[in-house]
């Protein structure tokens, strides 16, 4: 499964306070960010997200949760789509987005490094 586990001071519920729905093009990938919603708890975020690649809409939950001092950024698992490398680039897109909006944020682990900017 597809994650990157960032350590540092942002939680699930600083991830929805400041959510806008965005939307980017990358080559032939269109991805988007639709809605965010807060766990009653506050400790997770889902975020309604969309690929489209070769002209074929994915759409997933992607979910940001709390753990040991950090995020742990992925796909919900109840609503997963298959891991291409669209999703995979949207996953590294969310943390990227995190670590440039949190300077105090840090990749801590990932495998899929390759997809979040800034790291490769």
């Amino acid at each position: 499964m597809p994650h990157v586990i960032l350590r540092g001071p942002v939680s699930a519920e600083d991830i929805w306070l400041a959510f806008k729905p965005l939307e980017f093009h990358e080559g032939n990938i269109h991805c988007k960010a639709q809605d965010c919603l807060l766990s009653n708890d506050k400790k997770t975020a889902l975020i309604r997200s969309l690929v489209v690649e070769r002209q074929f809409s994915k759409p997933f939950l992607t979910r940001i949760a709390e753990r040991d001092g950090g995020l742990t950024i992925g796909i919900d698992p109840m609503a997963g789509p298959e891991r291409t490398d669209a999703v995979k680039r949207f996953i590294g897109f969310c943390a990227w987005q995190i670590l440039q909006s949190s300077p105090e944020m840090a990749v801590e682990k990932t495998n899929i490094e390759e997809f979040v900017r800034g790291l490769a």
